[in-house]
């Protein structure tokens, strides 16, 4: 106790709330990121046909749910 107390004082030890919500807004970015990817590559590959963009987004979209889940497959 008297370490934890001791580096709570000496700024070494960082409150879960504040690291949870670091990961939370970390997490939040990519995932938009990741979505945002056949928008943008639609517009910088315009070979892609929406065929291609909609398989490009389901494998996103799946990648995505399995990480949610632990990145169990």
């Amino acid at each position: 106790m008297y370490r934890i107390k001791r580096q709570k004082l000496e700024g070494s030890v960082i409150p879960i709330n504040e690291v949870q919500s670091g990961w939370r807004q970390i997490c939040t970015a990519t995932r938009a990121a990741m979505l945002a990817l056949p928008t943008r590559l639609a517009a910088r590959l315009p070979h892609l046909n929406a065929a291609d963009l909609r398989t490009i987004e389901d494998e996103i979209r799946q990648a995505l749910e399995q990480l949610s889940e632990g990145g169990r497959q």
